[in-house]
């Protein structure tokens, strides 16, 4: 049976993004973690779904890479329909209807839940918010690619 790949997030360094530098983001960096050294135009970081961990990495990883300069791109296991619902969240203030109309609808609501809803992921996308209203290059994606486990190299619908 083929199954989907527990991916969280795909972060690209897009220098189109970059449009007039803006100040130092204010959001926790990475402990320990030399971005010098990381070079590579995309990283990928994959997680087992539902921990707190990972997501809580994410953001710390994103603003290591904005303090050093470099625009990202979040990419999020979510699924496509979800992107207008996601910008119009980026673009809110965050308040408590703005999460509501984020999270009333598509996979936050079905019945059975595999971790990808989470309050941890939830908590992600919010600091993605944050930093893109204080002018950060930051740019969030939805992307999600399931296959029918009864259809050899098959897609959901």
């Amino acid at each position: 049976m083929t199954r989907p790949l527990p991916l969280l997030a795909g972060l690209a360094l897009l220098a189109t993004l970059h449009n007039a530098p803006a100040a130092a983001p204010d959001c926790e960096a990475a402990v320990g973690l030399d971005i010098a050294r990381l070079t590579a135009r995309a990283l990928l970081v994959g997680e087992l779904h539902g921990n707190e961990q990972t997501p809580a990495f994410v953001a710390r990883l994103t603003c290591s890479l904005l303090k050093a300069g470099r625009p990202v791109i979040v990419a999020l296991e979510r699924e496509g329909q979800e992107q207008p619902a996601l910008q119009a969240y980026l673009a809110s203030a965050g308040q408590p209807a703005d999460v509501q109309a984020l999270t009333s609808h598509g996979a936050w609501v079905r019945p059975q839940q595999d971790g990808r809803n989470s309050r941890a992921m939830l908590a992600l996308i919010e600091q993605l918010r944050r930093l893109r209203a204080s002018g950060q290059p930051v740019g969030v994606l939805v992307m999600q690619q399931s296959f029918h486990p009864l259809v050899p190299g098959g897609t959901e619908g």
